[in-house]
């Protein structure tokens, strides 16, 4: 619109008494318009919420009969069930929360909640958590409380599952002291009780607790025969200060481990003789005996697996010697496990060389050792090499251990069977030079010689964690080698490096070709922090600038 004071719009114009009296003359008009425009607006936004009032209607009819139209509702409870069982979580047990299955599905509505409540099969999993005394509980009332609102869940949970076959994770807290000094009382016997009575449908088992006395009896009256699905226990013993292992009379007393179904065993911090366990050793499959295992010397660790013949998957973790290398009183029998496939030692390894000997072992396909020795054994990398030649299919091997130092670690590397897949080194005490490295590239790419034995022919995912070396140059000559054989299925397809230093030069673009065609590369350098070392703020409450 023009205005006679369009220049001075939008100033700081102060305007005269005469210009006051104009500007009010001005917007007689234009402030009579606007009024009606707002009462016309008003007019329309009433007619607009009528609208939108009859349409919030109609639209309430429409997705009332249309929900009638549902593709899932015509689905046969069968499938819906399936679709259910497909929502739970598939690598630990069910939790008891509403944020997901199958108590999330239970909340949706009432005919869900239905299906939910008949369908055994979503309540045969569950994990549980004892509740403990943390510093935030204020009383012991209301810890009572949540523990037996806990245990009736429990078995409320279980009772829905029918006959279903059960898997179930115990994990017990430690007794912290309540504000009045005094212990928090443990109320792992009551969880353990309020699984008992479903004992028989046992399958999958995992309980992590403190060893007390009156939690370790609970399971005292349970016969082979109470068990009769049972085919995995794991039991872990949770560490308590000033708590004494449990005697092994009481160990003895746990008749249902001797049950034939069960293949599955592991125990953490078991600290008396396994043996004198009335386990039906002929029929485990798969064995795990790790944490502080003062009771697992490497002897009985033969006897264990000399009772096994069908284990196919073992892991040792041997204890601390107090007295310096374990010497193994072992004759010349051969201990045979033709079905072991998977085998792993951690801890400390004196003592290693004897449990080795006698081990034969055709059918290994995985080896790791992990661990280290009162002091290096120079006959390790023989011994290591004999074991090797016994296993000749053996695809992948972990040494994640002090054991070596470079000239063991060469005699290693030279002597690995060809059959290896998968290497993984790391934490090892030696670097890995030049010249180990150099071992696994292909000598026709180095001499020409193709006569020239190279290690690990068939050689696709290699580890190397730790240490200085290769340099980045090295890894581009060893990616552009590996990457070269023939036939082609015998080619990296995964390298992952991870040094204790810094990127010299990003090898990405030098192997871009073969990172096109599907290698995996991972790299991760961690140089020392050497301006911390020498930071002139050390000491201080910021002690580095940032």
């Amino acid at each position: 619109m023009p205005s006679p004071f369009a220049s001075r719009l939008s100033t700081n114009y102060c305007p005269s008494d005469e210009e006051i009296i104009d500007i009010r003359t001005l917007l007689i008009e234009p402030k009579s318009r606007l009024k009606r425009i707002d009462d016309k607006i008003a007019d329309l936004q009433k007619a607009i919420d009528s609208l939108t009032e009859e349409r919030a209607s109609v639209k309430s009819f429409v997705d009332a009969h249309d929900a009638l139209l549902s593709p899932l509702r015509r689905l046969p409870l069968d499938i819906i069930q399936e679709i259910f069982v497909a929502c739970l979580p598939t690598h630990r047990n069910c939790v008891m929360s509403t944020v997901e299955a199958p108590l999330l599905l239970g909340r949706i509505c009432s005919s869900w909640r239905a299906i939910v409540l008949s369908t055994p099969r979503l309540w045969a999993r569950l994990h549980i958590v004892e509740p403990g005394y943390n510093g935030i509980v204020p009383s012991s009332v209301i810890l009572e409380e949540k523990v037996a609102q806990r245990v009736d869940t429990v078995k409320t949970w279980l009772t829905r599952s029918g006959v279903c076959p059960i898997s179930i994770s115990l994990e017990g807290v430690r007794q912290s002291p309540m504000p009045t000094g005094v212990l928090a009382p443990s109320s792992t016997r009551l969880f353990l009780q309020a699984l008992i009575p479903f004992s028989s449908r046992w399958q999958d088992i995992t309980m992590s607790f403190v060893f007390s006395p009156e939690a370790l009896e609970t399971l005292f009256g349970l016969a082979e025969t109470d068990v009769p699905m049972l085919s995995k226990l794991h039991i872990v013993r949770q560490q308590h200060h000033g708590q004494e292992a449990p005697p092994s009379v009481l160990w003895r007393s746990f008749a249902f481990l001797h049950t034939p179904t069960l293949s599955d065993l592991a125990f953490t911090g078991y600290q008396a003789n396994l043996l004198e366990l009335p386990i039906q050793w002929t029929n485990i499959t798969t064995l795990l005996l790790t944490g502080r295992m003062e009771g697992l010397r490497p002897d009985l660790m033969l006897g264990i697996l000399s009772k096994c013949p069908q284990i196919q998957t073992c892991h040792f973790g041997l204890p601390y010697a107090e007295h310096g290398t374990i010497s193994l009183d072992i004759n010349d029998s051969v201990t045979e496990l033709v079905h072991l496939r998977s085998l792993q030692i951690t801890g400390w390894l004196d003592g290693i060389t004897g449990i080795l000997r006698p081990l034969l072992v055709p059918a290994l396909r995985e080896f790791a050792l992990n661990g280290r020795m009162s002091a290096l054994d120079p006959t390790l990398p023989s011994h290591l090499t004999a074991f090797f030649a016994r296993s000749q299919g053996l695809q992948g091997l972990v040494i994640n251990t002090y054991l070596f130092d470079n000239i063991s670690l060469l005699e290693l590397l030279r002597n690995l069977p060809a059959t290896i897949q998968r290497l993984h080194v790391s934490n090892v005490k030696a670097i890995l030079d030049a010249d180990a490295f150099a071992m696994l590239i292909p000598p026709e790419s180095l001499s020409g010689d193709p006569q020239v034995a190279v290690s690990c022919p068939e050689l696709q995912d290699l580890t190397i964690s730790g240490g200085q070396c290769p340099s980045d140059e090295a890894l581009v000559r060893f990616v552009t080698a590996r990457m070269m054989i023939e036939p082609p299925r015998a080619r990296l397809t995964r390298l992952e490096i991870r040094l204790d230093r810094a990127m010299e030069f990003d090898i990405r673009p030098r192997i871009q070709p073969f990172l096109d065609t599907g290698l995996k590369l991972y790299t991760t350098y961690h140089p020392p922090p050497t301006a911390q070392m020498f930071s002139a703020w050390h000491g201080l409450v910021d002690d580095y600038p940032r």
